[in-house]
């Protein structure tokens, strides 16, 4: 809810409504908060035990710390209930004098008001209220889904529309349950949920992108051709929609998408770099490779774009052409690291 300044320590509290979030172990929570939560990054976060936390009370941890480039010490109070998570977190310069606290977190359980004796003004407060909990649920959906825990993701996608009502949202749980092999789930959601959106701008795009992740991209395929060449196809969605379809393997589909997004965009590499892809997936590698390298010829003053051309070609593993085009790249790029 905000953190603020109480002489040289550092104070935080936040309350996080349930919306499945309770059902988080603490672990995970802690290390996605730290993402965006400027306190707790120089906080070592341990590996806590969530059966060492009962509902309703308040596990209290004493953890060592960094405050601008110094040693610290950090007094993290942890409640969970079926009300939701509080968390209280005071930052203090220095270490902690005296004996150190019991290694055994279930001895430092205690129930604890974490209501600040006096509440700090608004003129006090760096970070607005109820600006934590939605970045909180994107980091967590993000880590999830990267993790492949698909329908712990889209809980977490499902829970930010319920918030948000952003069909960006809903595609996205649409998509981790579909990764899960949920598919049908996926499309009773889309369906159920969608219907109330159905005139909303940019529905037609979400739906088509939602098609493409359920594995329909025959069906999403004519809608999506008369966006694009109507150029009402953002890339920002285009991107995922093309990469949905490459994960389907919907590669007529695909093909031809990718095609007119280089038309429509010939100074965007990343569209050439989809298309050399879909090429190289549907037997058609000598293409792919002749637009891989005139990729890199054409830009040649981006080092990063040069790296992922190299990675393409190591991908299809075509090793001698990634051998001779990441020399040309480091030689193009004598001080980059990562080109080296």
């Amino acid at each position: 809810d905000g953190y603020w300044a109480a002489g040289p320590a550092r104070i935080a509290l936040a309350s996080l409504p349930p919306d499945g979030l309770q059902r988080v172990q603490p672990t995970p929570l802690l290390t996605a908060l730290r993402q965006i939560w400027p306190m707790l990054r120089g906080v070592s976060i341990p590996v806590i035990d969530p059966a060492t936390v009962p509902a309703g009370e308040t596990l209290k941890l004493v953890l060592p710390a960094v405050m601008e480039g110094t040693p610290a010490h950090a007094v993290l109070h942890y409640r969970s209930s079926e009300r939701g998570i509080t968390l209280g977190l005071a930052l203090i310069p220095g270490t902690v004098e005296g004996p150190s606290p019991p290694t055994d977190p279930a001895s430092w359980l205690a129930p604890l008001d974490l209501t600040p004796a006096q509440q700090p003004s608004q003129a006090d407060m760096v970070v607005p209220p109820s600006t934590l909990q939605l970045p909180l649920l994107q980091a967590l959906a993000t880590e999830a889904h990267a993790d492949g825990r698909g329908e712990e993701a889209a809980a977490f996608h499902l829970a930010l529309f319920n918030q948000s009502q952003r069909l960006e949202d809903l595609a996205s749980a649409c998509g981790s349950l579909a990764s899960a092999g949920k598919v049908e789930q996926a499309s009773r959601l889309f369906e159920s949920v969608g219907e109330r959106f159905s005139h909303t701008p940019g529905w037609d795009l979400y739906r088509t992108l939602v098609l493409a992740r359920l594995g329909a991209g025959a069906r999403a395929h004519r809608s999506a051709m008369d966006l694009l060449a109507a150029r009402r196809f953002p890339g920002s969605l285009a991107a995922p929609y093309l990469d949905a379809l490459i994960n389907s393997k919907s590669w007529p589909q695909a093909k031809a998408f990718a095609s007119m997004l280089v038309r429509n965009d010939p100074d965007a590499p990343v569209w050439r770099l989809h298309y050399a892809t879909v090429l190289a997936e549907t037997g058609e590698r000598a293409k792919a490779l002749s637009i891989i390298h005139a990729t890199q010829q054409t830009w040649p003053e981006d080092a990063i774009l040069g790296i992922e051309c190299v990675h393409r070609l190591v991908a299809w593993k075509n090793l001698q052409d990634a051998s001779t085009l990441a020399a040309r790249v480091a030689l193009a790029h004598p001080t980059h690291e990562q080109a080296q």
